[in-house]
């Protein structure tokens, strides 16, 4: 079964292709809505995100129409991202387990600020949620890609009523908000697309053992039609140990994607691996591999971590225990009996 069969609830949550406006809506009616207000540089005007053509040292303000449309005041937030990519080939444009790329020249919050990111509004009213940009002075190629997410604000003394526990005891959080991409257009030409096998990791993934490649876009050029394909085999052999892959995802610009591939039950053995990745993005292709030793340590330390591997089964050895004690207390009775009998 392929990746995205496996964890396909985890596509909800990057949602957008480029950034259309996504709603995620609690059980609660909804208490407000958006309306993004597009200015004279929106390149496409039939998108719902915002694609803008910038130019060194532009000073622009964006903006949002929130409206409130419930009886009481109601407090929003915004919230600002760079844009990563998740194991899933899905571009996440809020808050993310991913860490932000090394190669990033800049993040989405170098360039904007929210002048008011908390706002109250007050019932049935409209206002406008300002985003303020400031370019550098020097161009760039490319894109910058992030996003902006807008909130109802917790309150304090409401806190633990928007609260979820679930059977196994965690708390989910009981709110919705409003998510637009926000795409950067710089003036010089874009990069050409490119990937590169960065590291090979034997680790954990949601708690499961997986080979982790980690697949980096070093550029500022959002790779669409992505493909990855990768195969574990012992280092020297040929036979395929273990394979898993991705279709039509998208890498963002400048960012890494940690592509597992799982042991599906068993437990990392030492020794040195090879690890092919067949990647293709944008009309081109890359064959990559890497090698990765594991030893004794490391993979004894993440067998024991791993959900996939089951704790030792004791009960036979229970079993069999109680089975020879039962003996051995028979026949000591017996014997107790028996001598009791002789002398009497």
């Amino acid at each position: 079964m392929k990746l995205h069969q496996k964890m396909i609830y985890m596509v909800v949550i990057g949602l957008l292709w480029l950034g259309g406006a996504v709603t995620s809506v609690s059980a609660e009616s909804l208490s407000f809505n958006v309306k993004p207000v597009y200015p004279e540089n929106q390149l496409d005007k039939d998108v719902t995100y915002f694609h803008l053509q910038t130019t060194p040292n532009m000073e622009q303000t964006l903006t949002i129409e929130v409206t409130n449309v419930g009886s009481e005041p109601l407090t929003i937030e915004g919230l600002l991202y760079t844009a990563t990519t998740n194991s899933l080939g899905v571009i996440e444009y809020g808050e993310s387990l991913t860490e932000i790329d090394e190669t990033v020249p800049m993040k989405l919050t170098d360039v904007a600020t929210l002048p008011q990111a908390e706002m109250t509004i007050a019932p049935e009213t409209t206002e406008a949620f300002p985003i303020h940009i400031q370019m550098p002075e020097k161009s760039f190629g490319g894109i910058l890609l992030g996003g902006i997410t807008i909130q109802e604000k917790d309150d304090e003394k409401d806190e633990d009523k928007s609260k979820e526990k679930t059977s196994t005891g965690a708390v989910i959080k009981n709110k919705f908000n409003y998510r637009y991409a926000l795409m950067l257009e710089g003036t010089e030409p874009h990069p050409e697309p490119e990937v590169k096998l960065t590291n090979v990791t034997a680790s954990l993934d949601h708690e499961r053992n997986a080979f982790i490649s980690e697949l980096q876009n070093p550029n500022a050029l959002l790779l669409h039609s992505l493909s990855v394909k990768s195969e574990v085999r012992k280092k020297g052999e040929s036979s395929i140990l273990y394979q898993d892959e991705i279709q039509d995802g998208q890498l963002a610009p400048n960012s890494t994607l940690n592509f597992p591939v799982f042991l599906k039950g068993n437990k990392f053995e030492p020794g040195t691996y090879n690890v092919k990745c067949y990647v293709s993005a944008e009309g081109q292709q890359w064959e990559l591999e890497q090698d990765v030793t594991i030893n004794e340590e490391t993979a004894k330390k993440v067998n024991q971590k791993s959900v996939d591997i089951p704790e030792k089964d004791y009960t036979m050895w229970y079993v069999a225990s109680g089975i020879v004690v039962a003996i051995v207390i028979i026949i000591i009775v017996y014997k107790m009996l028996h001598h009791r009998k002789k002398k009497k």
